[in-house]
């Protein structure tokens, strides 16, 4: 294993928020604090030169040189030459140094789970995907340990097919209890009881772990930074095997002090409807995930309702019904358009309350998305205030396939690099 990669990984190991309370004195965290903020801005801005650094964080050039020198030597940032347009001439940045930071992502979906290889750049190293099977009869003791044993052979393959893993990301389905890094329920599983998922992996693997939820802010926000930069309010929706919505509100992240997103696959929309995992009824979850549908067209093909859907395999995708509709199948048009009427209502409802300045739609639209965006945003702008529908800016965007197990892995990288949360939950 390189020195350096080594040296990243046990700075990640001992800075850790989580385990800082425990493990440093308080001259350290003041320390620690000032290096959080200085690899923060160098991340979050993709390089800096020294004197920007010492202006961003009001240090002075010695004080941003002597942090840097300890950072270049353990490998964690590096040095690049750049050209000042302005002054036409080459100047010297720093960024991390994305070789050194290797890390897994995981995303446990109702059925399957999508792992990666990937680096802080977001570069996609590797990839596999496992299906498993689901089924609420078994119980959820069968269906945590088939989760458990697909992790535990993922990570045993990436782990010694790539030494230099320094972090594992995990984002699932369901409810995410963050504080206790625990799955609390999870979708189709109605006897589902807490599973400890990140303390099973730990006890197997040497290295820092974080579980968070799909749309949790760590997993999500990584590709918005340039939105996140504009400092304007904004909404994040993706439409997935599950739903989730991550919300930039007021120059903050937004993070409630359990799962840390917004649970919008958790909005009522039927008081009276069937019953959801999470012991609620009438979830928006039930209507408008794309599991959801799936499940509704399999159990009306099986009855013998007549569509071209039934010609596909039980994985089918969304963009595979988007295709059926856009051809004018009549079951892929029925549940599409009830997913919609239900998903615009709620996504309408929570613009009125935020008021954002642009709501982002991502999912696998593939080259129906201008299908997709016509008939979703009938539906949202039916819902909005006047004076919002006239301002709002509904944006959609093809996601990466990979999107949200890359967005885990980067959440390792979170609790070292957002000083925002280290501050508020850490330090003080």
């Amino acid at each position: 294993m390189d020195s350096h990669t080594d040296s990243v990984k046990k700075y990640l190991d001992k800075y850790s928020a989580d385990k800082l309370k425990q493990k440093l004195k308080k001259n350290e965290r003041k320390v620690q604090y000032l290096r959080t903020k200085l690899l923060y801005e160098i991340y979050s801005n993709d390089g800096l030169t020294r004197s920007e650094i010492a202006e961003v964080l009001d240090f002075t050039i010695p004080q941003v040189s002597l942090f840097l020198s300890h950072l270049f030597d353990i490998g964690i940032i590096k040095v690049y030459e750049d050209i000042d347009k302005k002054n036409k001439r080459k100047i010297k940045k720093v960024k991390l140094n994305s070789d050194n930071f290797i890390l897994m992502g995981i995303k446990i979906d109702p059925g399957k789970i999508e792992s990666v290889v990937t680096n802080s750049n977001r570069k996609l190293i590797d990839h596999s995907i496992v299906h498993f099977p689901l089924s609420n009869k078994k119980g959820y003791k069968k269906t945590q340990e088939i989760i458990l044993h697909h992790i535990f052979n993922t990570i045993s393959e990436f782990t010694s097919k790539y030494k230099n893993i320094c972090g594992i990301g995990i984002a699932s389905a369901g409810i995410v209890n963050y504080q206790n890094q625990s799955i609390v329920a999870f979708p189709e599983i109605y006897d589902w009881n807490e599973f400890f998922l990140r303390k099973e992996i730990e006890n197997k693997f040497s290295l820092p772990i974080i579980l968070t939820g799909q749309g949790s802010s760590k997993t999500r926000f990584y590709s918005y930074l340039d939105e996140i930069k504009s400092n304007k309010d904004f909404i994040y929706i993706s439409v997935d095997d599950t739903l989730s919505m991550g919300i930039y509100y007021s120059k903050h992240i937004y993070r409630n002090n359990i799962s840390e997103e917004p649970n919008i696959e958790h909005y009522t929309v039927d008081p009276d409807g069937k019953l959801c995992y999470c012991g609620k009824r009438g979830c928006l979850n039930i209507f408008s995930s794309f599991q959801s549908m799936k499940n509704t067209i399999l159990k009306e093909v099986e009855n013998g309702t007549e569509s071209a859907l039934s010609n596909y395999s039980y994985y089918f995708t969304f963009t595979d019904l988007l295709k059926e509709a856009n051809k004018g199948d009549k079951l892929a048009n029925q549940v599409l358009d009830i997913s919609i009427k239900n998903l615009g209502f709620a996504i309408g409802n929570i613009i009125n309350l935020f008021t954002p300045k642009k709501i982002l739609i991502g999912g696998y639209f593939s080259e129906y998305i201008e299908l997709y965006k016509k008939i979703i945003s009938k539906q949202i702008n039916k819902y909005l205030s006047p004076f919002i529908r006239d301002t709002i800016e509904i944006k959609f965007i093809d996601e990466d396939k990979f999107s949200a197990p890359i967005g885990a892995a980067l959440a390792v990288l979170e609790e070292i690099f957002d000083f925002n949360y280290y501050i508020n939950l850490r330090l003080l």
